[in-house]
């Protein structure tokens, strides 16, 4: 989690502290959301049922915003307004779906990038500045776009999400990276996080990765309408490597690994490894693990109240991320979008490896 905020600007920007996610551009029917209007559209997008009331979801366009009037809703600056749509606060995971408009000729050319921003009201307080210093750096998508109008999808996780609290999102358009950089800058919109519910096993489970012969242990499955978290404390890659790659074993596991002949550079001094096949090594090793962690859920089952089963998938790469976690030192928060979402008041378990874990 990286510390990827920047001071609050008012009416401009005072210090920047992020470096931002570039937006990957895809276009979709906008004429589509123009007959479903953008609340049915998003619950679409979301998998949320038409009528279907989620926990977490706000939808501002309905005109039942929940304590935020449309004027919070809605900021104005020189390039253009921006318009709060719906949010979904969904365990670790803010969505927000803002509007654009107007738009610019040079917004509509796919090479000029949008990007996302998480800007602290007040870096000087400590409470606020670790806040957003527990987010990742926002990832942003243009979901839709008209000669008129773009809307845009912010996705934002962190492991301390506060319901209460506001996330200030700045949007951007243009690369500052070139030598004539021509950026838009936005006034900074608020959004309301919204209690989520959580659902978490009270149980621990070992799990052995073969290849890498290593051990770990799922400490919490949490299960929210749109994600579910599996958290493993496992050895960090350094950690397994200084056991087991002395040259035979870290020739053999790289060859396990690969399927094929393995050639390791001539390592300096009395290293074991070179630099590149060392981190060759490392990357192998959690890529192990994240495969892993992938046959464990592979056949999960989320048992309900009515004694139904919904049986999951294989988790795809589209709705499938990993990261380090903030709350263990040797912990990884492997995370799977749900598509539709889950309606948790109906969840009674959840079943893995053939074993059901009551949730809580």
């Amino acid at each position: 989690y990286g510390k990827n905020i920047r001071k609050f600007r008012k009416t401009h920007l005072t210090r920047w502290l992020t470096a931002a996610a570039v937006l990957t551009v895809v276009f979709s029917a906008t004429a589509a959301a123009e007959n479903l209007g953008w609340g049915a559209q998003i619950r679409s997008w979301l998998g949320i049922g038409e009528n279907q009331q989620v926990e977490g979801f706000t939808d501002y366009t309905s005109g039942e915003e929940d304590g935020t009037s449309a004027d919070t809703a809605m900021v104005q600056s020189e390039d253009g307004r921006v318009t709060l749509l719906s949010s979904f606060v969904s365990g670790n995971r803010v969505v927000a779906y803002l509007s654009v408009e107007p738009i610019k000729d040079s917004q509509v050319a796919a090479d000029e990038p949008w990007s996302a921003e998480l800007a602290c009201d007040d870096p000087e307080n400590t409470a606020e500045r670790e806040f957003y210093e527990s987010f990742l750096p926002a990832e942003a998508t243009v979901k839709s776009q008209s000669e008129d109008e773009i809307v845009l999808q912010v996705t934002a996780v962190s492991e301390q999400l506060e319901p209460g609290q506001n996330l200030n999102i700045t949007l951007i358009h243009g690369n500052r990276d070139t030598e004539n950089p021509v950026v838009d800058e936005y006034e900074t919109i608020v959004v309301p996080l919204t209690e989520s519910p959580v659902l978490h096993t009270n149980e621990q489970l070992n799990v052995h990765n073969d290849l890498a012969d290593a051990d770990g242990t799922v400490t919490d499955i949490a299960v929210s309408a749109g994600n579910i978290e599996v958290t493993v404390n496992q050895e960090y890659a350094e950690q397994w490597c200084s056991r087991v790659c002395v040259p035979d074993r870290g020739k053999n596991f790289m060859e396990q690994y690969t399927g094929e002949a393995w050639n390791p550079g001539t390592p300096e001094d009395d290293a074991y490894f070179t630099p590149e096949d060392e981190r060759a090594i490392f990357a192998a090793y959690d890529d192990t693990w994240d495969q892993t962690v992938k046959n464990l859920v592979g056949d999960m089952k989320v048992h309900l109240k009515d004694g139904s089963i919904i049986a999951l998938e294989t988790p795809q790469e589209q709705n499938y991320s990993y990261v380090a976690s903030t709350t263990g030192n040797d912990a990884q928060v492997y995370r799977w979008e749900m598509n539709p979402v889950l309606e948790l008041d109906q969840i009674e378990s959840i079943e893995l490896g053939g074993t059901i874990y009551p949730l809580s």
